[in-house]
């Protein structure tokens, strides 16, 4: 069903030898590219002697495709990809691949959210709002060798591999391996400073086995579902339990009442201005 729906939103163009369809670094990740005929080449830029140099990588031929990471997450693009010969492509712009591709079955929501209890940062979630998360998380699948998070890069996405093993390096230092695995039921997590801070990626994550599996939840989706993780994360410093809606221990034999914010500012009837009239009678009765 959902191949049909991508055939019926792709548009074919054609892209002369030599012109570079993706550009490393481009933070204007729009589409996504199948090729219908001709070859691309993929380079990735590494730094040799202080000189960047554009190092091949991967080639793409028929049947192949190219973008949909930049596409489903808002992350610069990766690579460049190049056309060596005389092509053609499908293109598929992001808005449609995102309505399409994220939508999840409840088989596959119940499984996320699995995976969502493991997370340390988000035990704190309600059910209901552990399910909304999971409705809106991607899985990705990776192949060897390719980089998840490169450090120094913008980020504002986090993952949870499920299954397959990563190093994780600084400067160039492993620091870190992190395996998964589904049969043992063990994941683990890592871009999570994307939720929480706008800053640069403190680390690479390459993948070592010969594939990997990962959910992957980009910060814009996080907070149009629940806000802020930043404000999540306070309940779990107030000392509310996860799933206790918010609630303190009533006193001895008495009923819960409701926690005070001490930075509540008190609003006058006299600091209040009308603008107008929002509607009259008696709406969601």
């Amino acid at each position: 069903i959902r191949l049909k729906q991508i055939a019926a939103i792709a548009w074919k163009e054609e892209v002369a030898a030599g012109k570079d369809i993706i550009v490393e670094g481009d933070i204007s990740a729009d589409y996504f590219y199948v090729v219908q005929e001709g070859t691309f080449e993929i380079f990735v830029e590494e730094n040799l002697a202080g000189k960047k140099k554009p190092n091949l990588v991967q080639t793409q031929n028929k049947g192949g495709s190219f973008g949909e990471l930049a596409l489903l997450y808002l992350v610069p693009r990766a690579a460049t990809v190049t056309a060596k010969t005389d092509s053609i492509v499908w293109v598929i712009d992001r808005k449609n691949f995102k309505d399409i591709l994220m939508k999840v079955s409840d088989e596959k929501i119940n499984e996320y959210v699995k995976y969502l209890t493991r997370v340390e940062i988000l035990s704190s979630l309600l059910a209901a709002e552990k399910t909304a998360v999971a409705a809106a998380l991607m899985e990705v699948h990776f192949a060897k060798n390719q980089v998840i998070i490169q450090q120094g890069t913008p980020g504002n996405t986090f993952y949870i591999l499920f299954e397959g093993e990563v190093d994780v390096c600084v400067d160039g230092d492993e620091k870190a391996k992190l395996a998964a695995s589904e049969e043992r039921s063990v994941a683990h997590y890592f871009g999570e400073r994307a939720l929480l801070n706008n800053e640069p990626r403190a680390a690479t994550v390459r993948v070592i086995s010969d594939t990997a599996k990962a959910l992957a939840l980009d910060r814009e989706a996080f907070d149009l579902l629940l806000g802020p993780l930043e404000e999540i994360l306070k309940r779990k410093d107030g000392g509310n339990a996860p799933g206790a809606q918010g609630a303190i221990a009533p006193p001895a034999g008495g009923t819960p009442q409701p926690k005070l914010d001490t930075n509540r500012q008190k609003i006058l009837r006299s600091d209040l201005v009308k603008i107008g009239l929002l509607g009259a009678g008696g709406f969601g009765a």
